[in-house]
């Protein structure tokens, strides 16, 4: 367990914001029982996870048959326009969430996953939203 705080003066922290970073191992119930915990408190929550785009840019690659590229230009762009771009306008949301969550996790200076961000300030490591709110909440920093 690690806490990182870029405090300078002495505070009681109110919890209103919890964002946890995962990878797609995450079990989906840590994920439902962090959104439990926060719902609890009345905090927004919200969950990234941020290998989900490179996972799915690597299914929808491994979809587009090896004999395409012996086609013409015209059947390739057919295709293209047929199959892989709905595949991704499909995933767009969660596309897009995911590299969101990679851009945040380097604005946090995030430097291993699973990370709870809390408030905007506090970086936990680990998968346990409810120790991190409990350690953080209590926390008067120096």
């Amino acid at each position: 367990m690690t806490l990182v705080c870029n405090c300078s003066y002495a505070e009681t922290v109110t919890i209103h914001k919890v964002i946890l970073l995962t990878k797609r191992a995450e079990p989906a119930n840590h994920i439902m029982l962090a959104q439990t915990t926060t719902d609890k408190i009345g905090a927004y929550f919200d969950n990234f996870i941020i290998d989900d785009a490179k996972y799915i840019q690597d299914v929808i690659e491994k979809s587009i048959p090896s004999d395409l590229k012996n086609k013409s230009q015209t059947d390739i762009e057919a295709y293209m326009q047929s199959t892989v771009l709905p595949k991704f306008n499909a995933q767009m949301g969660p596309l897009m969430k995911s590299k969101f969550g990679l851009g945040m996790a380097k604005l946090y200076h995030v430097d291993r996953i699973p990370a709870i961000v809390i408030n905007d300030k506090y970086v936990y490591y680990g998968d346990n939203v409810s120790k991190a709110i409990k350690l953080i909440s209590k926390r008067e920093t120096k």
